[in-house]
């Protein structure tokens, strides 16, 4: 298997197109889940926590997973994710994100 299949096959498995086999293909999901989870509720505790509440993180942090192409920057990232809901029906979850985003759009120096 190249390099690039091999990516690609986690990428795959890590966004849900592909179901595990093993048990250790079930770890590396759960890892690389786990640890976005961590780092956008570090950065985005409003929004991540209102998603929790109302049941649509797991889903919202896959999804985001999906998307590909990570910044280095936890707040880019972070940034990038509440964008996602400015616009959400629940209005909680877009005042939230609004928010957040204008404060991570200000520590990465923009307005």
């Amino acid at each position: 298997m190249t390099l690039v299949a091999y990516e690609r096959s986690v990428a795959d498995l890590v966004t849900g197109r592909r179901t595990p086999v093993t048990h250790g293909e079930a770890v590396v999901r759960w890892s690389v889940l786990s640890w976005a989870s961590l780092g956008l509720r570090q950065v985005c505790p409003l929004t991540t926590s209102i998603l929790a509440d109302r049941r649509r993180l797991d889903q919202a942090i896959a999804a985001h997973v999906a998307i590909g192409g990570r910044p280095l920057s936890p707040h880019a990232w972070g940034r990038a994710f509440v964008a996602e809901f400015l616009t959400d029906p629940d209005n909680s979850v877009a005042a939230a994100a609004a928010l957040e985003y204008a404060v991570l759009s200000g520590l990465a120096g923009e307005s």
